[in-house]
């Protein structure tokens, strides 16, 4: 006698079940059908290199100064503060904090970005920074100070492409002002290379405010115009 088809029907589907269950122990065995492989090995996290304070700190500016690109008066007003309590900050540090040459260019970064001359100052007095690294302290401090001729000499050694994008394009900026004088065309090639290496910022807006009037100077109108309506 046959058992009812319900019967039949509820036992195949039981088998069927069953057959899915299994089916993932098995792929996970080791390929000889024991269904006992070893457990997937945990993801490991990508290395992360923390970044010195002078980095973090001359970010944190530079953000506010980006608010201030974009018309905030409220960070307009709050940035003279921000730049005290950052250079008090930046005082502080270690000597041996700007022989890392990422700290270092961030010094220089703040001091262009409003800070000042006081900091490089300390930061020569150290007496930690690189060898490679040591010019670019001082020549942005010949251009703080006004020795133009020392400040010119000592930043063309630096292409600002080569440079993190936190000072990229404030030196690209301070070396056309350091220019403009004996070489105006060198000079709107650097402001053009500043404006693109740092769009949106302060930085831009300077530099194009400053290519407006070598442009002016020289009487190129065509290009005096183009400029404008930027």
């Amino acid at each position: 006698m046959r058992p009812p088809r319900r019967l039949i029907i509820a036992r195949l589907a039981l088998i069927a079940g069953l057959a899915m269950l299994a089916a993932p122990a098995q792929a996970a065995g080791d390929g000889h059908g024991d269904g006992h492989g070893e457990p997937p090995k945990p993801v490991e996290a990508l290395p992360v290199t923390p970044r010195g304070l002078p980095v973090e700190l001359v970010r944190t500016l530079q953000l506010l100064q980006d608010r201030i690109a974009r018309g905030s008066t409220q960070a307009h007003l709050a940035q003279r503060q921000l730049l005290v309590h950052i250079e008090s900050r930046l005082a502080a540090v270690e000597p041996e904090t700007w022989a890392v040459a990422e700290n270092a260019r961030a010094g220089v970064a703040f001091a262009l970005a409003g800070g000042g001359p006081a900091l490089l100052r300390r930061m020569l007095d150290g007496g930690k920074l690189g060898e490679a690294e040591a010019p670019l302290v001082l020549g942005a401090l010949a251009y703080l100070e006004g020795r133009e001729k020392e400040a010119r000499t000592l930043l063309a050694k630096f292409d600002p492409r080569t440079m993190p994008a936190s000072l990229a394009g404030q030196l690209a900026l301070t070396q056309a002002a350091v220019t403009v004088r004996d070489a105006p065309v060198r000079a709107i090639e650097l402001l053009d290379l500043a404006r693109l290496l740092a769009p949106g910022t302060l930085v831009e807006e300077g530099a194009l405010r400053r290519e407006i009037f070598v442009v002016a100077q020289g009487g190129d109108a065509r290009r005096f115009e183009a400029l404008a309506t930027q």
